[in-house]
């Protein structure tokens, strides 16, 4: 983060917009590589697919699954629907979340 924002950041505050900004970024990264050709869209085939992902990525998320969106959305939602999140895609690296933040 010292390097995007030309320093240490001095406050609690200015840590928390930093990793705001920088989850920004990291979505927005993946929803680029999905208009490149680079990834795709990622919904689970099935319930084992979906638990396996979310023990990986859901369960360590500092967004917290009371209030992440994304969970219910992709099962509201198709992908390719409006409303499914961009933040679930599958690229070379396998199937991850771009929102995902680490819990510290």
């Amino acid at each position: 983060m010292a390097d995007l924002f030309g320093g240490a950041l001095p406050t609690a505050r200015g840590a928390e917009e930093a990793r705001r900004v920088t989850t920004q970024l990291a979505v927005m990264a993946g929803v680029r590589a999905v208009l490149a050709g680079e990834a795709r869209y990622w919904r689970p085939h099935n319930g084992c697919e979906g638990e396996g992902f979310i023990e990986r990525w859901c369960a360590g998320c500092a967004v917290g699954a009371a209030t992440c969106r994304i969970l219910d959305a992709t099962m509201e939602f198709q992908v390719g629907d409006a409303g499914y999140p961009v933040e679930w895609i599958e690229d070379a690296e396998g199937q991850r979340c771009t929102r995902f933040e680490a819990r510290s």
